[in-house]
């Protein structure tokens, strides 16, 4: 099911993506790059999921490299370099974005089932990368559903 689920977001983002890479739903960015010059930025909380290709971001001497199927989620705004690999016009990497509001998500986080938190949980990374679960890619897909039903998305998007 998640190779159905890739090829369904990979369709749904070479359908919407704009050069510019936001869309009409608040805080989602897509991407369809061709080529694989470097890159550096500013970036903010973020969530990305790739559907095709590869990209290699460093933080510092830090090096993560997340691939179709995988995704990338930054805590904090910080300063990023990095590339796509191997994105080429017949293949472009095809990735979706999504900004991560604090205030969104602070609500959220009180009403979640209660965690011990560690000493340790201090010094988590603030950029982290994995396999995205079967549940997180329909999550996705669900929400790049909404670009083609604007009228849903003002309500569901949030």
């Amino acid at each position: 099911m998640p190779s159905d689920r890739l090829a369904e977001i990979r369709g749904l983002i070479t359908t919407h993506a704009r050069p510019d890479l936001w869309t009409s739903i608040v805080g989602m960015l897509l991407s369809k790059v061709e080529w694989a010059a470097p890159d550096h930025s500013l970036t903010e909380p973020l969530l990305v999921v790739l559907a095709q290709g590869a990209k290699r971001l460093m933080l510092g001497d830090q090096v993560h490299e997340y691939r179709a199927g995988q995704f990338l989620l930054v805590t904090a705004t910080l300063p990023v370099s990095g590339h796509f690999i191997d994105a080429a016009t017949r293949t472009p990497a095809l990735g979706m974005g999504l900004v991560l509001r604090p205030d969104a998500i602070a609500p959220l986080l009180l009403l979640a089932p209660a965690r011990r938190w560690s000493r340790g949980d201090a010094d988590l990374p603030a950029i982290a990368t994995g396999e995205a679960s079967p549940d997180a890619l329909d999550g996705v897909t669900r929400l790049l559903r909404l670009l083609d039903s604007p009228a849903d998305a003002a309500v569901l998007a949030p």
